[in-house]
This record gives C-alpha cells, sequence and structure tokens, in this order.
C-alpha cells in the first residue's frame, strides 16, 4: 500500500511537472501572436514582440510619437506620467491616447493593430524596449524563420515620455560599426521612427503581473515634483529630473516676436498679408509700395473715358473721346439738337441734320438767308452786325484770339468765324 501511496504521488509530481513545463515560455518562442522577449519567473508571464516593423500606409516605417494634427498643432500634455520600468508599455500607451486622441502616431497605430488573432498590441516602454535590443539577434532569428523582419538598425520608439517636447527611444546599432553598442536618447516628438508593437500575455493576479491588477500595486509616477515649474505634475511621485522653468513669450515661429525659449505662450504678433514683419511687401517688383498680389491694373489717365480710380499700374488701355463729343459720343456743344456738333454744324442754330449746302458757301440751305438772291440785292445793302456770341448763346464784346464766335447780323445772316 505504501509503495502504491509513494508511485501515486511521484506520478502526480511527475504530471505537475510536466504541466508546468509545458506552459513554461522562453525568449525567442513563438507564442500568442508574437515572438517571446520577456518572461517572469514562472515563465507564464510576459512580453511578444510581433515579427515585423509596423510599416505606414505609405509604405515607410517612420511614425512620430505625438500625432500634433490632432492637437491642433500643440504638444499635449500628458494627463499622467510614464513610466520606464518593464510591465508598463501598456498602461503608458493608453495614457498617450487618453491624452491626445488617436491619431498617426505610434502609441495609436499601435493599438489599432489587429494581428494574429491579437487586437492589444501596445508601444513598449523604455526597459521594455531594452529586453528586446537585449535579445534582438535571437528574436531576429526567430522572425525571419516565420516569415517576419529581422530588426532595423536605428531609433525605435519607447512609450516613456521625457517631458512636453521629447520622449525616449533606443538605438539599435550595428555592433561592427559601433562596438560601444546601443544607446538611449531623448528624441523630439515630431521625430520619424521605427516601431515595433509588443503585447503582453499571462493571467497571474500580483502587482508584478502585465494584464492584471489586483489592486496591490503602487505605480511609479515619474515627473516633476517642482510646484514652480512649467511641467509640475501634482501627481508624480518620482521626480525624474524633467523640471523645466517657465518662460513667457510667443511660441508660434511663424509670428513677428517669436520667442525660441518660450514654453507658456503668450500673445503673438503676425506680420500683415503679403508683408514682412517691418510692413516691407514680401513681392514688389516694381518697387512702388504695392505688393504685387495688391496691384490693379488699369486705365489711369483722369482724362480718359475709361479711367480707373482703384487703379495702380497702367496698362496702356486708356480710350478717349472723340473730337467734339464726350465719351458717350454725344457732342459737347450742339445748340439746335441736331447730333451735329456746333463746330462742325453749318447751321448752328438751325436744325439741320443733312447739312445740304447747295452754294456751297458754308452755310447750310436750312439757314443760309442770301440763297437764291442775286448779286445786285446783294450789293444794294450791307448787313449791319448786332451782337457776337460764342456757343453757348452769350454775347461776347471783344472776339478774342483762339475763339470761336457767331456774328448775328440785321438781316438775320449768322456766320461763324474763329480769331486766329
Amino acid at each position: 500500500m505504501k509503495n502504491f501511496t509513494r508511485k501515486f504521488i511521484g506520478l502526480l509530481a511527475l504530471v505537475f511537472t510536466m504541466s508546468f513545463t509545458a506552459n513554461a515560455q522562453e525568449i525567442g518562442d513563438i507564442y500568442q501572436g508574437g515572438i517571446v522577449f520577456y518572461v517572469d519567473e514562472t515563465g507564464e508571464n510576459g512580453l511578444v514582440c510581433a515579427s515585423s516593423n509596423l510599416t505606414g500606409v505609405d509604405g515607410l516605417n517612420g511614425f512620430q510619437w505625438m500625432d500634433i494634427t490632432v492637437s491642433g498643432n500643440q504638444y499635449i500634455q500628458l494627463n499622467e506620467s510614464t513610466s520606464n520600468l518593464v510591465g508598463t508599455g501598456a498602461s503608458n500607451s493608453s495614457i498617450i491616447i487618453s491624452s491626445q486622441g488617436i491619431g498617426a502616431d505610434a502609441a495609436s497605430i499601435c493599438s489599432l493593430l489587429d494581428l494574429n488573432g491579437y487586437d492589444d498590441w501596445f508601444l513598449p516602454s523604455l526597459n521594455e524596449l531594452w529586453e528586446i535590443n537585449s535579445n534582438r539577434e535571437l528574436i531576429s532569428n526567430t522572425a525571419l524563420e516565420n516569415g517576419g523582419d529581422q530588426f532595423d538598425f536605428g531609433f525605435y520608439w519607447s512609450s516613456s515620455e521625457v517631458n512636453l517636447t521629447d520622449a525616449w527611444a533606443v538605438n539599435f546599432v550595428n555592433i561592427d560599426d559601433a562596438p560601444q553598442g546601443s544607446f538611449e536618447l531623448s528624441r523630439g516628438k515630431m521625430n520619424g521612427y521605427l516601431v515595433r508593437p509588443v503585447r503582453a500575455f499571462g493571467t497571474t493576479l500580483g502587482c508584478t503581473d502585465f494584464n492584471t491588477n489586483d489592486g496591490s500595486c503602487i505605480a511609479v509616477i515619474e515627473g516633476c515634483t517642482d510646484a514652480s515649474a512649467f511641467n509640475y505634475n501634482p501627481e508624480a511621485n518620482t521626480d525624474n529630473g524633467s523640471c523645466v522653468a517657465i518662460i513667457a513669450g510667443c511660441t508660434d515661429v511663424v509670428a513677428c516676436n517669436y520667442d525660441s525659449t518660450a514654453n507658456v505662450n503668450t500673445d503673438c504678433v503676425f506680420a500683415e498679408i503679403y508683408y514682412d514683419c517691418g510692413g516691407i511687401c514680401l513681392s514688389d517688383v516694381d518697387s512702388d509700395g504695392i505688393c504685387d498680389e495688391l496691384e490693379m491694373l488699369g486705365c489711369m489717365d483722369n482724362t480718359a473715358c475709361n479711367y480707373d480710380l482703384t487703379a495702380t499700374d497702367d496698362d496702356e488701355s486708356c480710350t478717349y473721346a472723340e473730337m467734339y463729343y464726350d465719351c458717350f459720343g454725344d457732342c459737347l456743344n450742339d445748340v439746335d439738337s441736331d447730333g451735329i456738333c456746333d463746330e462742325e454744324d453749318n447751321c448752328i442754330y438751325t436744325s439741320n441734320v443733312d447739312q445740304i449746302d447747295d452754294d456751297s458757301d458754308g452755310e447750310g440751305d436750312a439757314c443760309d438767308y442770301d440763297d437764291g438772291i442775286g448779286i445786285v440785292e446783294l450789293n444794294e445793302k450791307l448787313p449791319g452786325l448786332i451782337k457776337m456770341v460764342d456757343v453757348l448763346g452769350r454775347e461776347q464784346q471783344e472776339h478774342k484770339k483762339g475763339s470761336l464766335l457767331f456774328y448775328i447780323y440785321d438781316n438775320g445772316k449768322v456766320e461763324k468765324k474763329f480769331n486766329l
């Protein structure tokens, strides 16, 4: 009976050991959608990375850490501080997305990934990224054997923030070219760097778990703990040396009063459209002080029929009225309103559109009093001058040089004379 009991207990131990061994994972294994790069002491909880880098819709594999087009072209202060520790990549990514919204940034694209039946991918924390780097040769070999890609040389983004404008990235280097090895750097969030998504596996409760929190964890919240600093974080419990002094000024690089040292935006001053900050035209080919975009072509002669008061550049389009006429084709002087200007009319006070002058004496038949009268009758009496009038009918006492007057005689004759 004792031997049976010992054998039974031994069999149970063997089954338990085999079960444990079957569930334990090792670095480099293909497991739950990716390649294992980190496991805890039990071998049942850990992290896997995708077998290839993320590739954008444009075919490129560079992603910015923060998509400022989502935030209205402004850097976003995260709602909470991120962490560098292993096991915090998922919460870091959640903080980034909840702060700025879903965009085309590295964390957002990881969260939108649906790969090998899993949709809970995230951007790794700084230390998680170092775990990948430490095992990248083994991971690359596994990836290549299973249709994936090896790691590229260059910067990979982590989900760990440095400050308002920078985040941590690790440069995966070729040891043959850089014997000092890979290194981490604080990099501007607008830089486009490589991204390798990761996800967690395991279900054990506890603070060290990756995807299940039993409430026993006290999160490390890194950030600026100086209340007088620009980036003070009242939630932080670990100062990470990121404090930045408040410097007020215009932070818009296109403003006339841009201050490259400022981190708190104040009222910015901008140049008027088409002008620089000194009020000088950006483009003024003819140097007339009027910007090329504001120039108006047209006739600038105020005596022309098509004079344009708004024109700034004469385009030689001016048109003028014919002599004796206005711009509408009407006579300037037409006493008898017959449409024939007085300066050309052979009967100024008598309407005669046809301008007939049978005797060709310069007076139209309509007003030529001596038409048909013989020479004898004309010589019997010379006509007497009654008065002189101008084209407007005003009586004149003197016929000045350069003027046209009409002589009116006592016999009804009207004679136009131009005094040279």
